[in-house]
């Protein structure tokens, strides 16, 4: 454990991170005991389960069916013929410096690719109607290194990040700057986060306005949140990796709700890393960067707009709290909200005609 911020030497650190996770997961269990989260996270997932099994499309908070069936196609399989490996030289031309292995491609018959893709929607299906994989599109039953199981962590939750996504109960952190560094040195000079930063804050100007808490609002009329990424081109800049929410999330074991650090990330999808003590020690070594490009330390960041401090503001705890009742109207919800309504109506139409 040497070098490590929870080595028993670093004893004020260690305390320090769990006092914040323990902070943290109390904001949580405040929000849920207030609005009942868990239980409805539990419904929106049977719901899920049900809508999958009637031959439903929707797979919210993972994308729908027809984008989410190929991830099940095994491996080594490619359906783009020559093309795959047209990519694969074009990938060793972009990054030399990654050893991108030649995978020969393999010669179907007719029959092969309709039998893989018959296998692959079957599977996505059994993946859909498992209640304890509605939230995490992979089972996750173990930990490895503290960079390593986060980082890269859309292949595990499988989420669409869209404004849809932010029926979750969420609150706005800012922009940080190394969430996707698998090599991060704690003792980086001054000048070496300056330099960082600086880099940081041209791309995001050269990319569109940097979104503050203002453009996550609740469309009253569509019953949806509207703002939070797809409303904005700064997502279509190609800085969505750097921006961060704070979400209420089930555990990847469903035992619980936990505060999860959401970063949007680019093609690949989202990071979706469970604030346990190991992954807000890591938090450590990211730098949040500021509008006017000042910049902390991310892990201070997050103690600051927790508002422990006289005179501060609560930012988590009252953006969770503002956004939680959003939950109950996830598209989930909403069909059995709509199917409800219809049965009342038909009711209600039954019972004027008998009268009559």
């Amino acid at each position: 454990m040497v070098g490590m911020s929870l080595h028993p030497a670093n004893a004020d650190v260690r305390n320090d991170v769990w006092q914040v996770q323990a902070t943290l997961q109390g904001i949580v269990d405040r929000v849920d005991n207030e609005f009942g989260l868990f239980a409805l996270f539990k419904e929106t997932a049977e719901l899920k389960a049900k809508h999958a099994e009637s031959g439903g499309a929707c797979r919210w908070p993972h994308w729908d069916v027809e984008t989410r069936y190929h991830n099940y196609f095994p491996s080594d399989y490619s359906p783009y013929g020559t093309d795959s490996m047209e990519a694969g030289n074009h990938l060793r031309e972009m990054y030399p410096e990654i050893d991108i292995p030649i995978r020969p491609l393999k010669v179907y018959s007719d029959e092969e690719p309709i039998a893989f893709e018959n296998a692959a929607r079957s599977a996505e299906l059994a993946s859909a109607m498992d209640t304890s994989r509605a939230y995490w599109e992979i089972p996750v039953t173990s930990k490895m290194k503290p960079v390593d199981i986060w980082m890269g962590g859309w292949f595990v939750c499988g989420c669409s990040v869209d404004d849809s996504f932010f029926h979750i109960p969420h609150t706005y952190i800012g922009c940080g700057y190394a969430f996707y560094e698998t090599e991060i040195d704690i003792k980086r000079s001054a000048q070496d986060i300056e330099d960082l930063a600086r880099k940081s804050l041209e791309r995001h100007k050269n990319s569109g306005p940097i979104p503050d808490a203002g453009w996550d609002t609740w469309d009253e009329c569509a019953q949806k949140p509207i703002g939070p990424l797809s409303s904005h081109p700064f997502v279509y800049g190609g800085v969505a990796e750097s921006y961060a929410w704070i979400i209420i999330y089930p555990s990847p074991d469903n035992t619980k709700l936990m505060p999860m650090l959401l970063v949007p990330g680019e093609e690949c999808g989202p990071i979706l890393i469970p604030l346990d003590t190991v992954a807000l020690s890591w938090l450590r070594r990211i730098y949040w960067i500021g509008e006017n490009g000042q910049i902390s330390n991310f892990f201070e960041r997050i103690k600051t707009l927790i508002g422990f401090r006289s005179g501060e503001s609560e930012s988590i705890f009252d953006g969770l709290r503002l956004t939680a009742p959003w939950f109950k109207k996830n598209p989930f919800m909403k069909m059995k909200e709509a199917a409800e309504q219809d049965s009342d109506d038909m009711r209600a139409y039954c019972l004027r005609m008998a009268i009559k």
